[in-house]
């Protein structure tokens, strides 16, 4: 007797689909119910639910209305599960077979509107065989779809899916290209991480310059960070097949992945444009790598507000903040130290400066210089000259860059020709060329762009800076830390830490001057000793 017969006194059936959006060859979910109620008249069964995967893997059972199916089955809701082919329900052969004598204990029964299969020896042999074929065509189907994957990655080209901040892809040539707005936030996340900055520091840093992920959210202390310090992208190297998706874990959120081994990598150096040079990459792993044996040692974080903005009047390398214990009473000392003074070889022998006093007296110098009322006259024609002295410097620089960009359309214009007539050999290397060219003329035409601002456009006026400075102000008052670091790094431009002083290079355009290339300096001196007359603390060599 046919396993229909038997079947066929039970009356509640379930229907199952699934649809995989990426096999063109899949038949529609509309094409499968239509197939499976029709089945379901013509044996008299009474349709009781269905359950629909879209866009799902077969070669798993994971599937979120699969597995509602079994508990459903478990409750005794349905006597039957009808499924328009057997490879709708599972393309994995031991999966399907174990589902089945699961649900066979619940009593329901599998069938397939297209392959009925008898409950006999020969009819399981059968069922066997077709679940092997399906299984091999999704196999083979992997591999084929691997072996283009791997293609495209000897051609460093992308791969699908979203591609990391920083870069876009070029929508006909799919190769990387930097997306300049978004690499400045990936240059920002590397220098600061390597001044000490924590990722909420950095999140919130990026959130207050209007930086945005990828998606268009706002940073956050977890966003991936790590993923981002971590991938060899950011210095040019294209990499694929680096990490292995291991089977999400019951209990667990979400699938993890591991490392493969090495030699089943690949990995192209220079296969992209950097965006971080290869030195900054290295040290930056480093420093992940050491925090990694020091677990722990960083959870404790100082604020150090000029961190990024300090450099060796002796050496030239930047400071950077320290925290110790030391003396007879075992107290904590916060300073600003050289990064070469621990150095073995050749250590500089600049003295570090206590952190407390320093920021107190940058921050209090920014008050009497930029920051106060009384000087704001004053301060607002020093920054129009500059402004103005500035500009006609970029003017005499107009000519130039016109003459460039002339020449880049020319280029441009001959090798267009050079194509028309078929005087060129590869496609490839043509179009790389025209790419580059058309990159040239953003970047000239951008340029040119900001030279032909007018003066009067960006003269800023009393009003404009009573308010910048006012807002400002009222931060620093606040003492909102990231607040006051990002104030500070717009109105000051540099601190270099001698022996016996200070040397503060002061940004006078600071809020005023929308574009980020034109720093308006005013330096002053001060020395250690007129610094630390201010404050009991005591001066360390």
């Amino acid at each position: 007797m046919e396993v229909l017969d038997v079947i066929r006194k039970k009356s509640r059936a379930a229907a199952y689909c699934r649809f995989s959006s990426s096999n063109q060859r899949e038949e529609s979910i509309d094409a499968q119910l239509r197939a499976i109620y029709k089945f379901m008249g013509e044996h008299d069964y009474t349709p009781v639910g269905d359950y629909i995967d879209m866009a799902l893997t077969g070669t798993n059972t994971d599937r979120p209305n699969f597995q509602r199916m079994i508990e459903d089955a478990k409750k005794g809701l349905f006597d039957v599960v009808i499924v328009h082919k057997m490879d709708r329900f599972s393309r994995n052969v031991r999966d399907t077979l174990n589902i089945e004598s699961e649900l066979a204990q619940y009593g329901v029964k599998v069938i397939s509107v297209i392959e009925q299969f008898a409950d006999t020896p020969e009819g399981q042999l059968q069922q066997i065989i077709q679940l092997g074929v399906g299984q091999y065509y999704s196999q083979n189907l992997a591999r084929e779809v691997m072996k283009g994957l791997k293609e495209n990655a000897y051609r460093c080209l992308h791969n699908g899916g979203l591609s990391p901040l920083g870069y876009d892809v070029d929508p006909i040539t799919k190769q990387y290209i930097i997306n300049e707005k978004e690499a400045e936030s990936i240059r920002i996340i590397f220098k600061k991480f390597l001044e000490g900055w924590s990722y909420r520091e950095l999140a919130e840093y990026l959130n207050v310059l209007g930086y945005r992920t990828k998606i268009g959210n706002k940073f956050s202390a977890n966003s991936s960070f790590y993923d981002i310090l971590v991938n060899s992208k950011y210095k040019g190297e294209y990499v694929f097949g680096r990490s292995l998706s291991k089977p999400k874990q019951p209990g667990m959120k979400r699938s993890h992945r591991k490392n493969k081994d090495e030699s089943e990598i690949i990995r192209v150096p220079n296969g992209l444009p950097a965006i971080i040079d290869e030195g900054t990459f290295d040290q930056v792993q480093k420093l992940l790598s050491s925090r990694k044996r020091s677990k722990g040692a960083t959870k404790a974080k100082e604020v150090y507000l000029v961190s990024g903005l300090i450099e060796c009047g002796e050496c030239g390398s930047p400071y950077h903040g320290s925290s110790r214990i030391g003396g007879r009473n075992k107290q904590k000392y916060v300073s600003y130290r050289c990064s070469k003074r621990k150095k073995i070889e050749n250590p500089c022998k600049c003295k570090e400066i206590n952190r407390t006093l320093l920021d107190e007296f940058i921050v209090n110098q920014l008050f009497t210089t930029i920051l106060n009322p009384q000087h704001l006259e004053m301060l607002h024609q020093k920054v129009n000259e500059k402004l103005k002295q500035k500009f006609s410097e970029m003017d005499d620089d107009l000519p130039k860059l016109e003459k460039q960009l002339k020449e880049v359309n020319q280029k441009a214009s001959n090798l267009v020709q050079a194509i028309a007539v078929g005087g060129l050999g590869s496609i490839d290397t043509i179009t790389a060329e025209l790419q580059r060219l058309e990159q040239q003329k953003i970047v000239l035409t951008n340029e040119i762009q900001n030279h032909q601002v007018k003066q009067s456009e960006i003269n800023i006026t009393l009003d404009q800076m009573k308010e910048v400075l006012e807002e400002a102000k009222g931060y620093v008052l606040k003492n909102h830390d990231e607040m006051m670091k990002y104030i500070l790094s717009r109105f000051i431009h540099k601190i270099i830490v001698k022996n016996e002083a200070i040397e503060v290079e002061y940004n006078l355009g600071g809020f005023f001057v929308d574009f980020k290339q034109i720093i308006l300096l005013e330096i002053r001196t001060y020395s250690r000793k007129a610094i630390y007359s201010c404050s009991p603390l005591k001066e360390v060599s």
